[in-house]
């Protein structure tokens, strides 16, 4: 874990963890603090999306199936087929010695009758990805999901045309000049995409309204001089994600492409606004040149 803890004077908490595991091996053995609130376990599955706090931990460890399922049904179909011609395919080559045999034309006695496929091979950009799930309290559980949705099929896609990216999600929270951030890798640009690893940290509002709850209940105070922030409310979410990449740059001194929860019109953000956003700011495209 890396820890940030008001550098510089500016009042920021930042924690990072590389892995679920080692978020919730912190939050297991981390006491909560005697001034906290504990709305992490409360009880309102209408807006958190799960029973109790227990029952998040297990589906963030183990995978949540339902969802995944959930999240299969609900990918932009018309997207998918858009893009899917610039997935590298399998290709096919006849040779003298192979894999397979092409058994018409062994019979006929064709000395090329033996099949090879291979992939075609990309050259692979690495991505570092900031998922900000932190959002009010006045969002639906169902537009979270909506958006999560989204997001994850669009990182499902450019790994798909040869991207890898590093996948964290990211809560962030304010209150007053103090700045609460943790960040928890669930993707390496080292290992293929995990659909049914992602889809809880990446869909569920349990991830934010209870985990990162969780978190928020255990860390250290930016100012500990001052009133308790989960006393608040726990803090506002930032709308700005410039903001949130640049407390983590300055911070952690890493460059992240931010996508945000907060302010988002779920209606309107499509599979196909988001690409254009990683085009016009981030020159980011999906296609011959990528």
């Amino acid at each position: 874990m890396i820890k940030s803890v008001n550098k510089n004077n500016n009042h920021h908490v930042v924690h990072q963890f590389e892995s679920v595991s080692e978020l919730f091996n912190y939050l297991k053995v981390t006491p909560r603090r005697a001034t906290a609130d504990k709305v992490s376990e409360k009880d309102d599955e209408y807006w958190t999306g799960s029973k109790d706090l227990q029952s998040a931990y297990d589906l963030l460890l183990g995978g949540d199936m339902e969802l995944y399922k959930e999240f299969i049904k609900g990918k932009d179909l018309k997207m998918e087929k858009q893009f899917s011609q610039f997935t590298p395919k399998r290709r096919t080559k006849y040779d003298i010695v192979g894999g397979f045999v092409d058994v018409p034309s062994y019979l006929v006695g064709v000395p090329t009758c033996m099949i090879n496929r291979d992939k075609q091979l990309i050259k692979s950009k690495v991505l570092n990805l900031a998922i900000n799930i932190g959002v009010s309290s006045g969002v639906s559980a169902e537009k979270m999901r909506a958006l999560g949705t989204r997001y994850l099929q669009i990182i499902e896609l450019l790994e798909k045309v040869g991207y890898r990216c590093n996948l964290y999600i990211a809560s962030v929270s304010r209150e007053g000049r103090e700045r609460y951030i943790c960040l928890t890798r669930i993707k390496t640009d080292k290992e293929p995409l995990n659909l049914k690893k992602c889809v809880f940290p990446m869909i569920h509002p349990s991830m934010f309204r209870r985990v990162m709850f969780n978190w928020f209940e255990k860390c250290e105070l930016a100012d500990t001089h001052s009133t308790d922030f989960t006393q608040y409310g726990y803090g506002c979410p930032i709308h700005d994600q410039e903001e949130v990449k640049q407390i983590i740059k300055n911070d952690l001194n890493k460059d992240y492409i931010v996508w945000g929860f907060q302010n988002c019109d779920y209606d309107k953000v499509g599979v196909d606004k988001i690409l254009e956003e990683l085009k016009n700011k981030y020159g980011i495209t999906i296609g011959e040149n990528n």
